[in-house]
C-alpha cells in the first residue's frame, strides 16, 4: 500500500480502529498536541474529512496486514483500538468476536515483531475482571471475564505482552472503563450516556435490564485521551493502568441526572437482567495517578451537560 505521504516517525501515530468513538476523539486531542497523526479503520470519514487538521485517514482491513503494513514504517507510536463487537454481540457470536477481533490483532503483532514500535492497547476496564472480589478494583485484581469479549480482551493483553516481551518493544495496557461525551458513539447501542440521552431527549423508551441498580464508572473521553498522550510519553516500567473517574454511578443515577438537564421524564420499560452485566464495577485508578501521571479532571455534570448540546 502506497500511503503517499511522508511523516517524521518521533512525534507521528497511527491509530488502528481510528473512526470510532475514542478514535476520533483521540485523533484530534493528538493533533491539538502536536502530533501527527494516521488513522486506519474500515470506514473513514467523509471525503473531505479525510486528510488535513495533521490527521489522514485510509480504509484498510486489519484482518488483511499487507493491507496497512507500509503504515508502520512511517510512525513512532500505534495505538491499538479497534474493535468488532461489545459484550452483547460477543455473547451471541463469540466465533465471530475471535475472527474479528483477536486474529487480526494478531496480524498487527507479527507486523510490529521486526519494527519494535511502541504500543497503546485499549483494554476493557469494564470486562476484563469479571465479577469483583473487592472494590474500586485495582490492576492487582485476579483476571476473571464472565463474556466472550472481556476473554478476548484479555487474551489481546497477554498476547501483547508475549510479543513485546520476546521481540523487544515497549507495550501500555489501558484498562479503560466507560467513556462518555465528545464525538457521540456511531452505534446506536454503544455508550449507557449518549444511548440514553437520545432517547429521553427524543421522547423514546429506555429499557433497563434488572431494576436500575447496576453501577458503573464513567469516565470523559478527554481524560481517556489524556490517558493515551501520558501512556505514549511514559518510560516507566509498568504495563497495566486502570483508566476510569474512580467513582461508581447507577443506571437510575444516570436516568436522574439526565432527566434534570433536559426537565423531561423519561419512559422506562424494566426488562429481567442479563447473565453478563456485572452488579457494581468501580476501578481504582491511583496506580495510574502515582505511576502514568494522569488522573480524570473532567467535572461530570459538565461533562454530562455537553453531552447533551451534542444530542442529536
Amino acid at each position: 500500500m502506497d500511503a503517499g505521504i511522508e511523516i517524521k516517525s518521533g512525534n507521528s501515530v497511527l491509530i488502528l480502529g481510528g473512526s470510532g468513538f475514542i478514535g476520533t476523539n483521540l485523533a484530534e486531542y493528538l493533533v491539538g498536541m502536536q502530533y501527527s497523526v494516521i488513522c486506519v479503520s474500515r470506514s473513514i470519514p467523509h471525503p473531505e474529512k479525510q486528510k488535513g487538521d495533521g490527521i489522514t485517514y485510509f480504509a484498510a482491513d486489519l484482518a488483511d496486514a499487507d493491507s496497512y503494513a507500509s503504515l508502520l514504517d512511517k510512525v513512532g507510536h500505534v495505538i491499538y483500538l479497534a474493535s468488532a463487537t461489545t459484550p452483547s454481540t460477543s455473547i451471541a457470536n463469540p466465533q465471530f468476536d475471535v475472527e474479528e477481533n483477536l486474529l487480526p490483532f494478531l496480524n498487527f503483532l507479527r507486523l510490529n515483531a521486526t519494527r519494535r514500535l511502541p504500543v497503546v492497547f485499549a483494554s476493557s476496564g469494564g470486562t476484563i475482571y469479571g465479577q469483583p472480589q473487592y472494590l474500586p478494583i485495582d490492576e492487582a485484581h485476579p483476571t476473571d471475564p464472565i463474556s466472550p469479549y472481556g476473554i478476548v480482551k484479555l487474551s489481546m493483553e497477554k498476547y501483547l505482552g508475549y510479543f513485546g516481551d520476546r521481540y523487544g518493544f515497549r507495550y501500555t495496557i489501558l484498562r479503560i472503563s466507560n467513556p462518555y461525551g465528545g464525538r457521540h458513539h456511531r452505534r446506536n447501542d454503544q455508550g449507557v450516556i449518549d444511548v440514553f440521552a437520545k432517547k429521553i431527549a427524543h421522547g423514546e423508551e429506555l429499557v433497563i435490564w434488572g431494576n436500575g441498580s447496576i453501577v458503573r464508572d464513567y469516565v470523559h473521553i478527554l481524560d481517556v485521551c489524556r490517558s493515551f498522550l501520558c501512556a505514549i510519553l511514559y518510560t516507566g516500567t509498568s504495563t497495566v493502568f486502570n483508566i476510569g473517574a474512580g467513582e461508581g454511578r447507577s443506571i437510575l443515577d444516570i436516568i436522574d441526572a439526565l432527566s434534570v438537564h433536559l426537565a423531561q421524564p423519561p419512559k422506562l420499560r424494566f426488562e429481567e437482567g442479563r447473565s453478563y452485566d456485572i452488579a457494581k464495577n468501580v476501578l481504582d485508578i491511583s496506580h495510574a495517578r502515582s505511576e502514568l501521571g494522569w488522573q480524570p479532571v473532567s467535572d461530570f455534570g459538565a461533562g454530562l451537560a455537553e453531552t447533551l448540546r451534542n444530542v442529536k
